[in-house]
């Protein structure tokens, strides 16, 4: 939405709930958290002061965010897309990198899971139901990727897919690098390093 024309018609056709007079409107950018702006309706006579949001607040995200990470996920991209499309539409930035990496594991990925899991949880009870076995043993293809293209991605994920069904039954996300051992490599000599390497 073009907030000049927004503002346009508060500034034609609100007036103050006090006093009557004309009402100024501006988007406080202190306030801005991605998409979402703060709008404030302010009395050009009186001290009447009006502040809103321009998107719902979901626990610490704005619903327009989140939707903004969802959407740009859905099509493959991430938040240097969504940045490249707010400068060509002259939209204000999107949400900083941080924050569409705090969207994504709070809000995103738990859904996206659950999701996963009972979809392939659905394909295994079929593969049982085509195979006539309680074991459910099928054929496979075993395929995977890495995060980045070539070899250098500490990354990457497994799939399973049914012969039978040719739906996914498992994957496995593999990394590289173990986090902990990042994270413990600095602090050695902490007596909680010896507790967690035994």
């Amino acid at each position: 939405m073009d907030l000049s024309i927004l503002f346009a018609v508060f500034d034609d056709f609100l007036k103050c709930p006090q006093c009557g007079q004309d009402v100024a409107s501006h988007v406080d950018m202190k306030q801005k958290h991605g998409y979402s702006h703060n709008i404030t309706l302010q009395c050009t006579t009186c001290e009447w002061k009006h502040c809103f949001n321009t998107s719902k607040k979901q626990g610490q995200s704005y619903e327009i965010n989140v939707r903004a990470d969802l959407a740009f996920r859905e099509i493959g991209k991430g938040q240097n897309a969504m940045v490249a499309f707010s400068k060509v539409l002259t939209m204000p930035a999107p949400p900083k990198r941080d924050n569409c990496t705090k969207i994504q594991n709070k809000k995103i990925l738990p859904i996206v899971k659950q999701c996963a899991n009972d979809s392939m949880l659905s394909n295994a009870i079929k593969v049982i139901e085509i195979c006539n076995s309680d074991t459910g043993e099928c054929g496979v293809s075993i395929d995977g990727r890495w995060q980045r293209r070539g070899y250098s991605s500490h990354n990457g994920v497994v799939r399973a897919i049914s012969l039978d069904t040719r739906k996914c039954l498992d994957v496995q996300v593999l990394s590289g690098k173990c986090q902990h051992c990042l994270k413990w490599s600095m602090n050695q000599n902490d007596p909680k390093y010896h507790e967690w390497t035994h």
